[in-house]
């Protein structure tokens, strides 16, 4: 189980990593400058992003299939105020931007391609389709949380840093992805969905399906630009330490105390073992601030999770049984 697991994390982790290996050698390689990648972030906030969001949830959610849907963004939640509580009291000794830049690398997670991958690889049937519903509907929380409270947490820097930066303005939390996600509830909530004609989704599909591609493309680009010989060891590996090895712990420790078995027992380990999300490297870039621990969080958590996951899932499954 544990080298079969690791295979398909290993898979799936690689997928992301070279996308961003694209990226970095772009920049390197003086194909595209750092007014080029800040356009790109550009796109990517404004247009790709809210797409993804939208066919998400057009495609593969609606309110009588899922009257409990809201369990799934209120887990989401729970879990990310939890690893934020413990971001808090671990890493008590970060004053100012560092603190909660430590803090958003923590709480909030690639919850969406790396476990979607890894349960299509690992089951079939009722049980993968079960899957992919929770994980879409997590997203849910994921998106509202992490364009919200995520962006007002990086954002808060600029009262506590003496380098200059943009001044923060609460409109600033209000921003593309945010407002794709409630107003494609709002929609689905009266089936508005059903009306929207194929010349219009399918466009709005093929711009979606490009969001990751260049998520990982504009993290890499941003990541040429760090000296790698000038990372701090000690944060980013309190960033690993507590991302991949201390949270996920407690999430099983919960699923096995409270008897949480089957799909959302292992959705919940899963969630709980993938690394940093991709996107608090992508709101630095979009409001033009300084993205160095940030992507190096990124980038070392989701090496640790080529090891991590596999290690967490095995012990879930073995101990939990089949489901």
């Amino acid at each position: 189980m544990f080298l079969e697991t690791l295979q398909i994390t290993f898979s799936a982790t690689m997928q992301v990593l070279l996308l961003g290996a694209c990226g970095y050698f772009a920049v390197k390689g003086k194909m595209l400058d750092s007014r080029g990648l800040d356009q790109l972030t550009a796109v990517l906030v404004n247009i790709l992003l809210p797409c993804f969001a939208f066919i998400q949830l057009t495609q593969h959610f609606s309110f009588r299939e899922f009257p409990f849907w809201w369990h799934l963004p209120v887990l989401y939640l729970v879990m990310a105020l939890v690893a934020l509580g413990l971001a808090y009291v671990i890493g008590f000794r970060f004053k100012g931007h560092r603190k909660n830049e430590f803090l958003a690398l923590v709480g909030f997670q690639n919850c969406g391609n790396i476990p979607l991958v890894v349960v299509a690889a690992l089951f079939a049937g009722q049980t993968a389709h079960t899957l992919f519903v929770y994980i879409v509907l997590y997203i849910i929380g994921a998106n509202l949380l992490i364009w919200s409270l995520g962006v007002w947490l990086l954002l808060q820097q600029s009262a506590q840093d003496a380098r200059p930066r943009i001044k923060f303005d609460l409109k600033r939390v209000i921003n593309p992805p945010l407002v794709t996600t409630v107003l494609t509830m709002i929609l689905l909530s009266v089936g508005a969905q059903h009306f929207i004609p194929d010349v219009v989704l399918k466009p709005v599909e093929m711009l979606g399906n490009c969001a990751l591609t260049f998520a990982m493309f504009t993290v890499g680009g941003g990541l040429a630009s760090i000296n790698f010989k000038h990372i701090e060891f000690g944060p980013t590996a309190l960033v690993v330490l507590t991302k991949m090895i201390v949270f996920p712990l407690l999430a099983l420790l919960f699923v096995f105390a409270f008897k949480v078995n089957g799909p959302m027992g292992f959705l919940i380990v899963l969630e709980a073992a993938v690394p940093s999300a991709v996107t608090l490297s992508l709101i630095k870039r979009y409001y033009n601030l300084q993205e160095d621990f940030v992507s190096e969080g990124v980038f070392v958590t989701h090496l640790a999770s080529i090891i991590t996951i596999p290690i967490f899932l095995t012990i879930y499954m073995k101990m939990s049984g089949p489901f």
